[in-house]
C-alpha cells in the first residue's frame, strides 16, 4: 500500500510569538490547515497550535489578543527532515496526529508533512512471527543481538515487518521467540509504541517454523504466518483475501517466481531418436516465499513439537486436503546470509522510501 503524504508550505501556514490568537485564526482560515507554526526569525520551531488548541484557550479564558506563546504547545512530536515517508506516516498514525513538522538538525522547519485523508481499514486477523531463530549463518552479528532485531539502515528487520503489516491495517499481532528472547521482548513491548497489540509465544525449546503454533490460545483466523527475515513490498491483505476467496482451502503458501535461464540448446529425446530441439530456454520455477495463511483446520494438525511450516504443508496434502499457491511479484528477499544483509541495506531506501 502506497500513500502519499501531501507537504505543505510552512510560510503558508507559520506565525510568530508575537502574534495573538487572533492572528492564529486568522492564519487557519486563510491556510485551509488545521495548525499553525510559531517560528522564530531563524524558522526555528517554538511551538504549534491546531484548531482544538485555539478553542480550548479560548474556552479557558483567554481572549483574542493573548499572545500564542501562552498557548502553544511548547513540546510538538516532530521528525526529521531525513526521515522516510514510511516512517512518518506510522509515527502520525500511532500517535493520531494530522500534522507533523519535518525539522533540520538546528531545529528549523524545513516542510509541513501532512497526514492523508484516506483511511486505512483495520483488519482483526493476527499474523505471526517466527522471530525465534538463531540467525548462525549471520554470525557474528547474531552473537550478542538476535536476528530479528538487526538493523537494515537504521531500522530492525522485524520492526520494518511489522510496519509493513501496520501500513495495511493489521494491528494484532504474536512473535515466536526464543534466541535471545528477552531483548526482543524489550524492544516491542505489548506494542503500544507503535499503537498496535502484540502478545508472545515463548519457545523453551526450537519448534521449527511451525511447532510453536501449537500453543496459540487466542486468535482471529484465518492467520498469517511470515519468518522474522524476510524483506518485502508484498500486499498482505491481497494475499488473505486470495485465500478467503478459495473456500474449501486450509493452507496457502506465497510462492516467488524465479527464471532460470539454460545456456545451451536443449535436446528432447525418446528412445535414443531426438524429438526435438529448443534453444537456450527459459523455465520459470516457484520457491517458497516464508509467507502463509493457515486456517483453523491446518492449525490442528500442527504437534505440539518440532514441525517446520514444509512439513505440515506435506501433512495436509497426504491428507487429501487443499493447499494453494499466492504468486508473489512484488520485491522480495530472505535474510539469511551475510551477502543478503548486505544487499537488504542496499535496496532498502529504494525499495521502502515512497518520497
Amino acid at each position: 500500500m502506497n500513500i502519499k503524504q501531501k507537504n505543505i508550505n510552512i510560510h503558508s501556514v507559520s506565525i510568530t510569538l508575537t502574534s495573538s490568537i487572533k492572528d492564529a485564526m486568522k492564519n487557519l482560515m486563510e491556510s485551509g490547515e488545521r495548525v499553525v507554526l510559531v517560528i522564530d526569525d531563524r524558522n526555528i520551531l517554538n511551538g504549534i497550535l491546531t484548531d482544538g488548541d485555539l478553542r480550548k484557550s479560548l474556552l479557558e479564558g483567554y481572549n483574542l489578543e493573548t499572545l500564542v506563546s501562552e498557548c502553544m504547545n511548547k513540546n510538538p512530536i516532530v521528525m526529521s527532515i531525513d526521515a522516510n515517508n514510511q516512517d512518518i506516516l506510522l509515527k502520525m498514525s500511532a500517535n493520531n496526529l494530522s500534522h507533523i513538522p519535518l525539522i533540520d538538525s538546528s531545529g528549523k522547519v524545513i516542510e509541513l508533512r501532512v497526514r492523508p485523508s484516506t483511511k486505512i481499514r483495520k483488519i482483526d486477523n493476527t499474523v505471526v512471527i517466527m522471530a525465534g531463530g538463531e540467525g548462525i549463518r549471520l554470525r557474528p552479528l547474531t552473537d550478542k543481538m538476535p536476528k530479528p532485531l538487526l538493523k537494515i539502515k537504521d531500522k530492525a528487520m522485524l520492526e520494518i515487518i511489522l510496519d509493513q503489516f501496520i501500513m495495511q491495517g493489521f494491528y494484532n499481532f504474536i512473535l515466536t521467540i526464543n534466541y535471545k528472547k528477552d531483548m526482543i521482548k524489550n524492544a516491542f513491548g505489548d506494542g503500544s509504541r507503535l499503537g498496535v497489540n502484540i502478545s508472545y509465544i515463548e519457545e523453551e525449546i526450537p519448534m521449527g517454523t511451525a511447532g510453536s503454533l501449537s500453543f496459540l490460545k487466542s486468535y482471529t483466523a484465518p492467520l498469517i504466518v511470515m519468518n522474522a527475515d524476510i524483506l518485502t513490498k508484498a500486499n498482505f491483505l491481497d494475499i488473505l483475501n486470495h485465500h478467503d476467496k478459495l473456500k474449501n482451502t486450509d493452507i496457502t503458501m506465497v510462492v516467488k517466481p524465479h527464471e532460470y535461464k539454460i545456456s545451451y540448446g536443449v535436446v528432447s529425446h525418446e528412445n535414443g531418436k531426438i524429438t526435438g530441439l529448443e534453444e537456450k530456454p527459459v523455465k520459470t520455477y516457484h520457491f517458497n516465499a516464508g509467507i502463509y495463511v493457515l486456517s483453523e483446520n491446518a492449525l490442528k494438525e500442527i504437534p505440539n513439537e518440532y514441525f517446520d511450516m514444509t512439513m505440515l504443508v506435506e501433512k495436509m496434502i497426504d491428507k487429501g486436503k487443499q493447499s494453494s499457491m499466492f504468486v508473489l511479484n512484488d520485491y522480495w528477499l530472505d535474510i539469511g546470509q551475510m551477502h543478503d544483509f548486505k544487499k537488504a541495506n542496499e535496496d532498502f531506501n529504494l525499495v521502502f522510501d515512497d518520497k
